[in-house]
């Protein structure tokens, strides 16, 4: 549910197996250049990540937020009823 439609693990995936392969060709030949090509390769797949991981936890806060406002709708008797929120 949280990860329907987001291409936050199939582009870590992508993003590490790339660094990866520049780390394998910087090691092989002991080039300085290809490391300095991997530091922002690492540092854009550090940042994509910490964003992902912030969108799903604000999507979970506000999913819990909105299902526990529910609740306490539900649990007065006196309110009227309101609509479900959509998923």
């Amino acid at each position: 549910r949280f990860g329907a439609g987001s291409y936050g693990w199939p582009m870590a995936l992508l993003g590490g197996a790339a660094a990866v392969t520049l780390l394998y060709l910087a090691l092989r030949g002991s080039r300085t250049d290809v490391l300095i090509a991997l530091v922002p390769v690492l540092v854009l797949l550090l940042a994509m990540l910490r964003r992902f991981h912030v969108q799903q936890e604000s999507a979970r806060a506000t999913l819990l937020a909105a299902a526990e406002a529910r609740a306490a709708q539900l649990a007065r008797p006196d309110a009227p009823p309101t609509p479900a929120p959509k998923p």
